[in-house]
């Protein structure tokens, strides 16, 4: 029976670890083990602690919990590898600007505080009942998302697990600082380095990496696509935070927007991309002549997707119709050429705070529809969304696929997400290394 839609304060009650400690097994499951692979009818997962030991129910203890899935699919948790989880602005949503002012949320000590205790919680749950199991934050406010990332792991807060950068580098004038936090000072403080001296920024990188932080993204982008010409930091500040950045031993990821910029920061050892490179038609050639899928193939750099459309989800009309143009032009080529070239596309959606409750799961799902309109298969998405996920730099390389030893995040499906892709944003359960963290399952599904 498909589960019924809860609201978060009902989910709240039920997301608590079940099955903590408890060897748990998942039987006469439709298994997508996040590799690509066929699906394995008839699996049996076997969980033990947090690892999962079979797909073939060998290694089972005789008092492990036994979850009959009926046929259902089974699948790794997803990973959603941009999200901006402390971030929160306020836009008029009635106003015909294409880029309306943002109003930033959060600008005092004492909104963070508030947000932490009233809004985050709800935030977090939602990421996992929309069967994310993990989310990468490459840029947070310092020193809180930090302390987030932590509350999670040491379950003081339920939700996907973490990885987070903190502040970004940029220009004095650059973004997020005169478009996010539209030039607010708190805002500036805790979410942005800025500044054009190398020297400022090596230390900017030290004092970053001594607040725990996963790794270090830096901003390398001169405005395109914004209304506004941005001061972007100069290439050597750029090498300086790279260089930096790996002598202290964490990676650096970096955000671009034309080709050019994106080759710059490739040669210059960065080491992700935080968004898809566009050219029309899928060119994708920079001044130099360097053709970039076969750059980033070159120095194994991986790339996130973050090409949802909010067009696409539009009525019929000029907006969708500019937006499939888009697609089928500019997004559609130049993704395809980095994937037949070889590059690691990670998903991710840059999702950030717009409105209370925030809720990630039709951002989600827009990404997966741009995706799916650029030629991509449901497995190829799936993919992208669980077991590439390890292949981030900050990233551990234990999770995302379905497989002996690896970390168990687990989604049980009602339906089929090889023919809604959709399905696997509305999991019946959902498993966090080996436990049981949200349960929607009818009584007869038990």
């Amino acid at each position: 029976m498909q589960g019924k839609s809860l609201p978060l304060t009902c989910l709240a009650l039920l997301a608590m670890p079940l099955a903590a400690s408890a060897d748990l097994v998942i039987s006469n499951a439709r298994l997508i083990d996040g590799t690509g692979a066929a699906p394995m009818e008839g699996a049996a997962i076997v969980v033990v602690r947090d690892r999962i030991v079979s797909v073939d129910g060998s290694g089972a203890s005789a008092d492990a919990l036994t979850i009959d899935a009926g046929g259902k699919t089974v699948m790794p948790g997803l990973s959603e590898l941009h999200v901006h989880s402390s971030l929160e602005f306020w836009v008029d949503v009635d106003s015909d600007d294409f880029y309306p002012d943002p109003e930033v949320a959060i600008t005092s000590d004492a909104d963070m505080a508030e947000f932490r205790a009233e809004r985050l919680p709800a935030r977090l749950l939602s990421f996992l009942d929309a069967g994310v199991t993990t989310m990468m934050d490459p840029g947070g406010f310092l020193p809180y998302v930090v302390e987030i990332r932590d509350q999670v792991a040491a379950g003081e807060l339920l939700g996907p697990r973490m990885y987070v950068s903190g502040r970004l580098f940029t220009g004095p004038k650059g973004h997020p600082a005169v478009t996010v936090c539209n030039n607010d000072a708190w805002c500036i403080e805790h979410l942005t380095c800025n500044t054009n001296d190398p020297e400022i920024a090596r230390q900017c990188a030290r004092d970053i990496v001594a607040a725990g932080v996963d790794g270090l993204k830096l901003v390398y982008d001169s405005g395109s696509g914004w209304p506004m010409q941005l001061e972007r930091i100069s290439k050597e500040v750029l090498l300086a935070i790279v260089d930096e950045g790996h002598k202290l031993g964490v990676p650096v990821v970096a955000h671009t927007s034309t080709v050019d910029e994106t080759v710059d920061a490739v040669l210059a050892g960065v080491d992700g991309l935080v968004h898809a490179a566009e050219d029309e038609g899928g060119k994708l050639l920079s001044s130099s002549g360097e053709y970039l899928p076969e750059l980033l193939n070159r120095f194994n750099v991986p790339m996130t997707t973050t090409v949802r459309f909010v067009g696409l989800e539009s009525e019929p009309g000029e907006q969708r119709d500019m937006a499939l143009r888009t697609i089928e032009s500019v997004t559609g080529p130049s993704l395809q050429a980095h994937a037949k070239a070889g590059v690691v596309l990670l998903f991710g959606t840059d999702f950030e705070g717009i409105g209370a409750p925030a809720d990630p799961r039709p951002l989600i799902e827009a990404e997966m529809r741009v995706l799916l309109a650029s030629g991509f298969s449901e497995m190829d998405i799936i993919e992208m969304m669980t077991g590439n996920a390890a292949k981030h730099p900050f990233t551990a390389d234990d999770y995302g696929v379905i497989a002996p030893g690896k970390l168990a995040d687990l989604i049980v499906l009602d339906g089929d997400p090889l023919e809604d892709l959709t399905m696997a944003t509305r999991p019946t359960l959902v498993i966090k290394g080996g436990e049981i963290v949200l349960d929607k399952r009818q009584p007869e599904d038990e």
